[in-house]
């Protein structure tokens, strides 16, 4: 049973269930007898973006964007986003600035913590349990698979604890999405494709007596952040000349979120983007100065990724930001069409990924009884077409809920702590 924060049972809340995601988390109550939502921090979530300075400010989510756009000083704050798809990273161990050093567990620990801390406030507990979802392989850890998972699972673990739980498990998150009152007995196969995973698992699942057993697990670093630059480059490449810029360039990265902010205090970058402006006048590199002059770099990359989500209910979207005071005018429109064809060679790859994790579990597609889609990428028709096509006989639900994972989480920490 799901329900909100009004609806909570007298006894206290005996774990919680977070799904730390690479761009966007999300947190859900597991108590003795049920699961529940936790208003905005259960659905849409926060966004995983971390903001620094010089005086020990530590914010989290759109509270984090905000104040590193309005510091007064620049060269006294950082904001850090993506930092899941650093936790398998064996040559990230830290980072420093103005005289102070955080571990990689110290930074994921202020997310952690904040989850925990909003949430004990709202429900007047000390929460000191908590199930984290993983992917079944990390971002960066398909070279060295099993050294690299288990690293970045240590972290995660280290940071649990740092934050201020006692005791700390893990769960696959596209397992965790399967955890629900809505399998069918039989074979179920859950695909969680979001922002910086696609991830797959295949689950035998017996209503009576319950019973689950997950047959097969993979995963791959091809996520939205990728079809965010995809539509970036459809829409503002040109207009951007970045066909001036070498390979490899970082300004490149503005087309995507994390790239576009870390652009924003790269002063190298910044720099040579001046002079490339000075050679050249009239580039297009001179409006994509203004946007980061005028406090508006995250209002693009916001406008882009809005534009890609359109994508997913209509044939056209348009990449938009006017703020005439500033000199800026946008209006680019994109077609679905060129936008599947930009990424065909990725969704060609996560259907790889499917194979893999059907070969491993022994199994064939017609031998699937339902396939559960979650996350947002799930939305684009190129990928939700192969799917049906590829599981024709198969019942196919498109769950668009953003706390899925968090609550199969919940629901697996009852069981574990009840």
């Amino acid at each position: 049973m799901v329900s909100s924060t009004g609806d909570f049972e007298m006894s206290q809340p005996i774990a919680y269930g977070i799904d730390f995601g690479t761009s966007n988390s999300s947190i859900a109550v597991a108590y003795p007898t049920k699961e529940v939502l936790l208003d905005e921090l259960s659905m849409p979530g926060v966004a995983s973006l971390l903001y620094l300075d010089s005086s020990g400010l530590e914010l989290v989510g759109e509270n984090a964007v905000q104040q590193f756009l309005l510091g007064i000083d620049p060269t006294q704050s950082r904001l850090m986003a993506s930092l899941k798809s650093h936790l398998a990273d064996d040559l990230f161990t830290s980072t420093k600035s103005w005289g102070l050093e955080w571990g990689l567990e110290d930074l994921t620990k202020v997310i952690l913590q904040y989850f925990k801390t909003e949430s004990d406030r709202r429900l007047d507990a000390d929460v000191k349990r908590v199930l984290i979802g993983y992917p079944p392989v990390f971002v960066g850890a398909e070279g060295d698979q099993e050294n690299l998972q288990n690293l970045a699972l240590e972290r995660l673990e280290r940071a649990a604890f740092l934050a201020g739980f006692k005791e700390v498990e893990f769960l696959d998150e596209p397992t965790a999405a399967l955890y629900h009152d809505d399998l069918e007995s039989g074979i179920n196969l859950a695909i969680d494709f979001g922002a910086g995973t696609f991830d797959v698992s295949v689950v035998r699942y017996a209503s009576r007596p319950k019973r689950t057993e997950v047959l097969a697990t993979h995963g791959t670093g091809i996520g939205g952040d990728l079809f965010d630059r995809a539509v970036f480059n459809l829409a503002l490449y040109k207009r951007f000349d970045f066909e001036i810029l070498n390979y490899g360039d970082p300004i490149k990265e503005a087309c995507m979120i994390a790239g576009m902010l870390g652009l924003v205090r790269d002063s190298n970058s910044l720099s040579r983007m001046a002079t490339l402006i000075h050679q050249k006048p009239r580039s297009g590199l001179r409006l994509l100065q203004r946007i980061i002059q005028n406090g508006q770099a995250y209002a693009l990359s916001k406008a882009v990724e809005k534009a890609k989500i359109e994508l997913s209910q209509a044939t056209s979207a348009t990449v938009e930001l006017y703020r005439r005071d500033a000199g800026i005018a946008i209006h680019e429109i994109i077609v679905r069409d060129k936008f599947e064809n930009e990424i065909s060679h990725y969704i060609n790859q996560v259907f790889e990924i499917i194979d893999l994790t059907l070969k491993d579990a022994g199994l064939r597609a017609r031998e699937v009884d339902q396939v559960m889609l979650t996350g947002g990428s799930c939305n684009i028709p190129l990928f939700k077409r192969k799917v049906r096509s590829k599981f024709s006989s198969s019942n196919v639900i498109s769950e668009d809920v953003a706390s899925r994972v968090a609550l199969g989480l919940a629901r697996e920490a009852r069981r574990i702590w009840s």
